[in-house]
């Protein structure tokens, strides 16, 4: 594995055309990620302001408030 790694790191300090495309695949990732959370979080407030949201397996059910 750190021979792997260090393969790695030394075709990304010797190629910047790599380095370049590896740099925008990891922003484009965390990228996706945060619009993933972003997204899930307000399907959430979304669903807390509906008087009877229907059941779905990847949003919990909540208390309704009294």
């Amino acid at each position: 594995m750190q021979d792997l790694l260090a393969s790695v790191a030394s075709a990304l300090s010797h190629d910047p055309v790599l380095a370049t495309y590896a740099l925008a695949w990891v922003a484009l990732d965390i990228w996706g990620a945060v619009t993933l959370v972003l997204a899930y979080r307000s399907r959430l407030q979304e669903r807390d302001g509906q008087p009877h949201p229907a059941a779905h397996r990847w949003f919990p059910q909540r208390p309704s408030p009294k």
